[in-house]
């Protein structure tokens, strides 16, 4: 995600919470909970 607006990554970064595919713990650590769609999404977009 290098040189997208903080507003863009804040905003995927919401989207993959609200997919179930991240979480925080205590909103400083992102932890991975669907690793494998991840990696699909980040091959195919």
């Amino acid at each position: 995600m290098i040189g997208t607006a903080t507003e863009t990554a804040i905003r995927t970064l919401s989207d993959f919470k609200d997919e179930g595919l991240i979480t925080t713990d205590h909103g400083r650590r992102i932890l991975l909970l669907n690793k494998e769609e991840l990696e699909s999404i980040a091959e195919f977009g």
